[in-house]
């Protein structure tokens, strides 16, 4: 009997992309609550995570980190939610409508906005150009969430998150901005901490060390040129895989024509996958061994495939590599993650 599986991926790319409009218009969401916001999938889990509320967790105990004794001098630290799809969710005040609900999306290569909140805000979009967030109307913490924005419709993208009896997203967060305030997002202690000014190579050192020390162990990555936290990893001895890690995936994700390529054993589900380019199929697949950047293996993982070929095509056009594994919140809950864009590093405890 199949199981029922629904996954939520939020992978973007490119400051105008734009997502199907199917013509319904909702206000953007107006309220103070981060919790239990733009969660989308639901009660069935694949024994990983990787789409419902029930994540592996680390069966190693280590040592509590105080990041924020480490970062507190330099760093604003701004309070994030983690949602039971497992997404991370932050409140980002507009000067006009109050607070709104956004995701943090480590896999979206620019700022988006609904088409509903650029409504709302008075901002015109020209075809699928990107559009100029204007300075100091919104904000995350006291950072300001200005510059080229993508305005994609998620009305598809909402009605699977409130399928769920959550509320609706006004926007994502993506990497660009991550990365120009050397962000830190610590899942244990659900704290996304920003800093405008480069901080020393000190300060990151220190942090290896307190995590290091702490039990975590490292997988040193790279920043590519969209932002994205980048490394290669292998499944079961394979070659090679372009990934990355995406905030905005509820769980760990295999793309459809390299699981095929390695002959993976694939399990039809019924449900979809949602992302930002529409509904695809989706399967499982359970793979021995994904080890990330040759130093970190997670074993006896459950994952999704899914088709990527949509946001693959659009990088391969760009000139750029295509995604083939995608490390999401199942993982990134499960294991404690501290994502690190200042030292480009992800920090996890081990299984």
């Amino acid at each position: 009997m199949s199981k029922s599986l629904r996954l939520l991926v939020l992978l973007a790319v490119g400051a105008g992309c734009q997502g199907k409009a199917d013509g319904t218009k909702t206000n953007p969401t107006n309220g103070s609550d981060t919790t239990g916001t733009h969660t989308t999938p639901s009660n069935t889990t694949t024994g990983t995570g990787t789409t419902g509320s029930d994540t592996t967790g680390s069966d190693t105990s280590a040592e509590a980190v105080d990041i924020d004794s480490i970062l507190s001098p330099t760093h604003e630290g701004v309070p994030v939610a983690l949602e039971k799809s497992n997404h991370v969710s932050i409140t980002v005040t507009s000067a006009t409508l109050g607070d709104l609900h956004f995701f943090v999306d480590s896999g979206a290569s620019s700022t988006v906005i609904s088409t509903d909140l650029a409504d709302a805000l008075g901002i015109h979009q020209v075809g699928q150009l990107p559009v100029l967030l204007p300075k100091n109307e919104l904000q995350v913490g006291s950072a300001d969430l200005s510059g080229l924005a993508g305005v994609v419709d998620l009305t598809l993208t909402n009605q699977e998150i409130e399928a769920e009896g959550e509320d609706p997203i006004d926007g994502l967060v993506g990497a660009p901005f991550l990365t120009a305030h050397h962000a830190v997002l610590d899942y244990p202690d659900t704290t996304l901490y920003l800093q405008a000014t480069k901080p020393t190579t000190d300060l990151a050192q220190a942090l290896d060390d307190a995590l290091e020390g702490g039990g975590y162990d490292k997988v040193q990555a790279q920043l590519n040129v969209i932002n994205f936290v980048n490394f290669q990893s292998t499944v079961d001895g394979s070659g090679d895989l372009n990934s990355i890690v995406d905030s905005g995936a509820g769980g760990t994700l295999i793309e459809y024509a390299t699981a095929t390529q390695l002959g993976l054993d694939l399990q039809t589900v019924s449900g979809t996958a949602a992302t930002i380019n529409g509904t695809h199929d989706i399967y499982e697949t359970t793979v021995g061994a994904l080890t990330l950047a040759g130093s970190y293996t997670l074993s006896d993982r459950t994952v999704a495939v899914v088709d990527l070929s949509a946001i693959n095509d659009q990088l391969t056009a760009a000139g750029l590599d295509p995604i083939q594994v995608l490390v999401g919140g199942d993982v990134l809950i499960g294991q404690d993650a501290v994502l690190d864009y200042l030292g480009q590093r992800l920090f996890l405890l081990p299984e």
